[in-house]
Order: structure tokens, then C-alpha cells, then sequence
């Protein structure tokens, strides 16, 4: 996964996937990983006082960023690198957890799959990807499910974007600083103010999402008149959307096409997945999948 991206993103190979993977290789993901762990941590304590002085938490976010820094050419590419390694491998490995611990859908899905694709040697075209309504109605359950980011915000005169996006979500809401006065159930927001809506809260209400707490990739298949499209949306909406998106769905079909192809999944783990937050929510234990040969 942070292979596959650094070579789109950085136009590199980071030689994760060799016998012996390279040092600063292993240097820059975990990184990125300690990164999201100081995040969270620096902006969600009590006392913040690495705003008036250096404190050892911001000394190790400063590092991180360094790191990220001396392997990334320009602010865009850092952003999208940051991103997309741990949003995608997180949303990746709650799509596979789904599947296993629901045979039912992730047979129907093999048998789809199998249709569009059935020679596992030749390779996936868009096409085969876009006549795979199923596998699309998977991942979009399973983000709703888990809402992968923590929230995703934009402010409104700064080019700022910060994506951070389940029942166990990976975004639990997308945040705008208002440029206009607006009126929200009666209530007058000022403009400056920011203002949240929280789509993970939406996700779990009936009158939306019928047994909300249950996983049907179904619900996707058919227009509900009843459902806004923007109470889901994982990776924003508009110009401060994630720029990744594209590659991480991509990404993410891919790879789930292919362990599909020659494998059955099975969970076999103890107790149901959930997750913790480090600004982009993830997994809170291993994750431990059996691939079965098929």
C-alpha cells in the first residue's frame, strides 16, 4: 500500500516489498505514523502548551514533519504521501475485516467479480471496476460504518485541507469556517464561526440508514429519495476535497479484486474490530485474516 503510493505520489519506489527493506523507507512511514499520533495529541489536550514553547511532543511532530520534508519535493506531494498511506491502508483493512466476519456478501462479491474479471492474470480496466456496482456499495458501507478520517476540515479564505476521516468510521465530520452569515434549524451562524456536521452522527440515524448498525452494502445499490447525498462524505465535497481520492479508491478496488480472486477470508480474531482515533482512525488491534486459497 505505501509502496504503490509513493511510486504515484513521489514517482519513486521506496522498496518496502524487498528482503531488505530500505532504512529510510521504514524511517519515513513510521514517521508518518507517529505524525497522526502527535496530532491528536497536540490538539486534543487539555493543556496545549507547545503554543507558548517547545514542549518533547512538539519536538517529535517537528521531527516528523523534518522527515516527511527530506523525502517529499513540494507541499502538495507531502500532503497527499501523509494522507492517502494511512487513510487507505486503514479503510483497506476494515473493507476485508467487513468481508470476512459477512460471507454471505463476500461470496456475492466473488461471484461478481468473477464475472467481470475472470482471469486473474490479465489485468483490471476501468470498465471491469465500474461494472462492479457491488464492490463499490462494500467500500462506501464500510466508510460509513467507519468513517476513516476524524473529521475533515477547510477554512474558508486559507488554502487549508486537513483530511482525518466507523458505527467504527475513518471521517466523523467535515468542517467549514463560514464566509457568510447562514441559518441552521433557527439558529443564526455568524460568519468566522466554524461550523461542523457531524457525518458519522448522520450515518447512524434510522430515518437515513435503515438498522443503521448493521452492515448492508445493499442500501447503495438504489437512490433513496429520503437520504441527502451530503450525509456521507468521507472524503469531502468541492475544491478542499481530498486530492486523493481517486488513487485510494483505486488503490483500494484494485487490491480487493485481486484477494478475491484467489482467496476466501475468514476473521480469526477474538471479539469484533474496533477502532481508536489518531486523527485518521484505525484499527485497534491486529488484524488477523486468514487467507484461504481458493
Amino acid at each position: 500500500m505505501c509502496a504503490a503510493i509513493a511510486l504515484v505520489v513521489l514517482d519513486s519506489r521506496l522498496g518496502l516489498i524487498q528482503k531488505k527493506a530500505d532504512s529510510e523507507a521504514i524511517h519515513l512511514i513510521r514517521s508518518i505514523g507517529d505524525m497522526f499520533e502527535m496530532i491528536n495529541y497536540l490538539e486534543f489536550s487539555m493543556v496545549r502548551l507547545w503554543r507558548w514553547f517547545e514542549t518533547p511532543s512538539w519536538k517529535r511532530f517537528a521531527g516528523c514533519l523534518d522527515t516527511l520534508s527530506r523525502c517529499t519535493r513540494d507541499k502538495q506531494k507531502k500532503i497527499t504521501i501523509k494522507i492517502k498511506v494511512s487513510y487507505t491502508s486503514h479503510s483497506l483493512a476494515f473493507l476485508l475485516y467487513d468481508l470476512s466476519v459477512h460471507p454471505d456478501i463476500q461470496e456475492k462479491l466473488y461471484r461478481d467479480i468473477c464475472a467481470q474479471c475472470p482471469d486473474p492474470s490479465v489485468p483490471i480496466s476501468r470498465e471491469n471496476i465500474d461494472n462492479l456496482p457491488l464492490l463499490k456499495a462494500c467500500f462506501k458501507e464500510t466508510l460509513r460504518t467507519v468513517m476513516t478520517l476524524y473529521f475533515v476540515y477547510s477554512g474558508s479564505h486559507k488554502d487549508t485541507h486537513t483530511n482525518c476521516c466507523r458505527l467504527k468510521p475513518v471521517v466523523d465530520g467535515t468542517a467549514r469556517i463560514l464566509d457568510v452569515e447562514a441559518v441552521v434549524s433557527g439558529y443564526k451562524v455568524p460568519p468566522g464561526e466554524m461550523f461542523i456536521f457531524h457525518n458519522a452522527q448522520a450515518c447512524r440515524l434510522p430515518q437515513y440508514f435503515p438498522e443503521p448498525e448493521k452492515y448492508r452494502p445493499e442500501r447503495w445499490l438504489t437512490r433513496d429519495s429520503q437520504r441527502h447525498p451530503f450525509l456521507h462524505l468521507p472524503f469531502g465535497f468541492g475544491i478542499r476535497s481530498c486530492v486523493g481520492r481517486r488513487l485510494s479508491e483505486q488503490e483500494t478496488f484494485l487490491l480487493t479484486i485481486r484477494i478475491l480472486q484467489k482467496y476466501r477470508l475468514e476473521y480469526r480474531g477474538t471479539g469484533q474490530l474496533d477502532y481508536f482515533t489518531r486523527i485518521v482512525n484505525k484499527p485497534d488491534r491486529p488484524l488477523k485474516l486468514a487467507f484461504i486459497p481458493r
